[in-house]
């Protein structure tokens, strides 16, 4: 299967780097509904925006291959309208917010939960120690400029965890393609990213 879905999403990345204001998710601008989806495509900065490319497009590609472009894109815009929606409602102490890193953490969940990626559940495990390492060190001083909000990256792995499972149930029940097939330690290890985030904040 041609990843035709991780190109477009990628292409738009891009062209939203070059709008960043217009699209980023501002409290100033709550009533512009689209910032809450377009805020996952813009980010701060060069370093920001080529790192969490780089990683989206490794586990994006990888997704799409072992799952469908529909269920990639299904994921991606849940992810990114959810997280930016619970920082709105729920974290008011960050005024701004972007990066795609939110929706890398569930791509990385979606394929440990599939069954496709090697260790998997350690690889889990260790994104969700590093969130939690992440919440301890909120109340000291900054790691970076761009900071990530541990609490959408949780969410989002939760997400990723959940879509993959109830993907595995309705393909037992429906006959889906690839589904649930687990990965052998005799495979090819596929490396893995480590996905970064903001705290202007950003995810």
């Amino acid at each position: 299967m041609r990843p035709l879905g991780s190109l477009a999403i990628a292409c738009a990345i891009g062209v939203a780097a070059l709008y960043p204001e217009a699209l980023i998710y501002d409290r100033a601008h709550g009533a512009e509904f689209w910032r809450y989806l377009t805020a996952s495509l813009v980010h701060y900065d060069s370093p920001h925006l080529w790192t969490n490319l780089a990683a989206f497009c490794l586990l994006a590609v990888w997704l799409e291959r072992v799952t469908s472009s529909r269920f990639l894109f299904a994921l991606a815009v849940a992810v990114a309208l959810l997280a930016t929606l619970v920082l709105h409602l729920l974290l008011p102490e960050y005024v701004r917010f972007a990066g795609v890193s939110a929706v890398n953490y569930a791509l990385l969940a979606a394929l440990a939960g599939s069954g496709r990626m090697p260790y998997g559940r350690r690889v889990i495990g260790i994104a969700v120690a590093y969130q939690l390492w992440i919440a301890l060190r909120a109340g000291g001083p900054p790691m970076d400029v761009v900071q990530p909000v541990w609490q959408l990256h949780l969410l989002a792995l939760a997400l990723g965890w959940g879509s993959a499972a109830a993907r595995i149930d309705m393909g037992r029940r429906g006959g889906l393609r690839g589904v649930g097939a687990p990965v052998t330690q005799r495979q090819h290890r596929v490396p893995t990213t480590r996905a970064g985030g903001v705290r202007q904040p950003g995810a």
